[in-house]
């Protein structure tokens, strides 16, 4: 092994947010706000996807701004709106539907609609790969093939924007390795053929940063790891009317629910998925249906989590929490534990958005699926795959162990990570380009992957006020960056 690799544990839950943020941050779910695909985790109300206004944190570019640092970012969740940084940025998931600012400068997304990247990279996104529902066998390959083509034309944006400039650092995100393996757990033969071939992409790009800059240092990483669709359905709601904590208390909107569920798999048999006639419609009487259930309950089921209302006395609070804390971790199915972690919020969160959070956080094990939605009295039932999208094969809900991989000419050979986090990616970065550590950071530098003998491993990890550097700390940065060579990519 010629550079350093190891386990990279994500965050809870690990999912494409809260996860990419806390790489580019370095900081907590607790203290950017964010634990989910959408803002407003405990209602959903409002179900507004998460963008870049939501989260106020420095991003690993926005520093390396301070100090006249070039970036490049491609696809990078969360980055929509683009930032007006010192270089250029491209956004990832998720882009509002029919706009065209996604770029910056402005004037790439020209070039960028001349070369087809919109619609062949960002335009499914709009929509997610659950809406799509490829439930046949024609569907299917023309989605795989789909993911073929995203990697060209993302591998020519890479290799077209690394001719401009001489960047400080080059990011991009594949995110066809998840895609990919949400439609095809199921057939490893298809799985293996696109791996291999990312694999290559990734070789083909390294080799032409280690051409044309001097010393890059690349960090290979993913937001989390994989695993096969869960099989067994955990009911959250019947389990918390079982165990005392929660009432049953029917509604209208819980009833036209279930009455719109079995019309839509009735019709599904014949062709016709009202789902994606009427998303919007059926969405809105979900989350409906879902706050008007619990609003006046003890506890509220969240996917990774249960909140404790908050209306109640601090110490009423404490003991429900003990209470579905010790009882979680008793859940067993067939003598086997359901959950691998049960965990008090304070205890992995941290930081101004902590209320935010679900009192009690969890992780199941890999078959089986914590549903805060079902409304039946079964706690345990079987599942394939979601109900408006059974093609989906590949998960990764219960998949905290993720992938990284750095290597360059400071890195010690052979050197293995066993328990790196997310959030060490950020500064782990930072100081590799010779620049300071925000005392807001939660990770921490990786300093076991430099060579003893190497400036970054002899350089002793600078940590400052999260608000900014002395005009003296950066005149001095500015002088170390080109004399260490440009980090390359992410």
């Amino acid at each position: 092994m010629e550079g350093a690799a190891g386990n990279l544990e994500s965050t809870i839950p690990p999912l494409t947010f809260p996860a990419w943020l806390c790489l580019a941050t370095g900081q907590n779910p607790g203290k950017l706000g964010i634990y989910s695909f959408v803002e407003d985790y405990e209602t959903m109300t409002d179900f507004k996807i998460v963008n870049a206004q939501m989260v106020k944190a420095k991003r690993i570019w926005n520093l390396l701004d301070e100090h006249g640092g070039s970036s490049c970012i491609l696809n990078m969740p969360g980055t929509y709106p683009p930032d007006q940084l010192n270089g250029v940025m491209v956004s990832g998931a998720f882009v509002p539907p029919k706009r065209r600012d996604y770029a910056y400068p402005r004037e790439l997304v020209q070039k960028l609609e001349d070369m087809g990247y919109y619609s062949t990279v960002l335009e499914d996104q709009e929509i997610g790969l659950l809406a799509g529902s490829p439930n046949n066998v024609e569907q299917k390959r023309q989605a795989y093939e789909a993911e073929f083509e995203k990697m060209k034309k993302l591998e020519s944006l890479v290799r077209i924007l690394a001719e401009q400039a001489h960047w400080d650092l080059f990011f991009i995100l594949f995110d066809g390795t998840d895609r990919v393996q949400h439609l095809f757990w199921d057939d490893q033969s298809a799985l293996l053929k696109y791996y291999s071939k990312i694999d290559n992409t990734l070789h083909d790009i390294v080799d032409m940063f280690e051409k044309d800059h001097a010393s890059p240092t690349i960090f290979i990483a993913s937001d989390h790891g994989f695993h096969s669709f869960p099989t067994l359905r955990f009911s959250l709601s019947a389990w918390l009317e079982a165990e005392g904590f929660a009432r049953r208390a029917p509604n209208r909107g819980s009833l036209l629910l279930f009455l719109g569920r079995v019309a839509n798999s009735i019709l599904k048999k014949v062709g016709v998925d009202l789902q994606s006639f009427f998303p919007e419609v059926g969405r809105k009487l979900l989350v409906k249906s879902y706050n008007d259930h619990w609003s006046n309950q003890e506890v509220k089921p969240s996917f990774f989590g249960i909140f404790v209302n908050k209306t109640l006395g601090e110490e009423a609070r404490s003991k429900i929490v003990d209470s579905l804390m010790t009882k979680l971790r008793l859940v067993t199915y067939e003598s086997e534990a359901v959950f691998q972690q049960v965990l008090r919020r304070e205890d992995i969160y941290s930081g101004e958005h902590l209320s935010r959070a679900p009192d009690v956080v969890f992780l199941t094990k890999q078959r089986y699926f914590a549903d805060p939605l079902d409304h039946t009295t079964k706690i345990f039932s079987q599942m394939k795959g979601w109900p408006a999208a059974p093609h989906v094969t590949g998960h990764h809900t219960s998949a905290r162990r993720g992938i990284l991989i750095v290597h360059g000419q400071h890195i010690k050979p052979g050197k293995w990570l066993p328990d790196a986090s997310i959030m060490d990616v950020a500064p782990t970065i930072l100081h590799t380009l010779g620049l300071s550590i925000p005392a807001d950071m939660d990770g921490r530098v990786l300093s076991e992957i430099f060579a003893e003998d190497s400036e970054p491993g002899r350089r002793p990890v600078i940590v400052v006020a999260a608000q900014g550097k002395t005009a003296r700390e950066k005149e001095r940065l500015a002088r170390l960056i080109p004399d260490l060579g440009r980090s390359g990519l992410l």
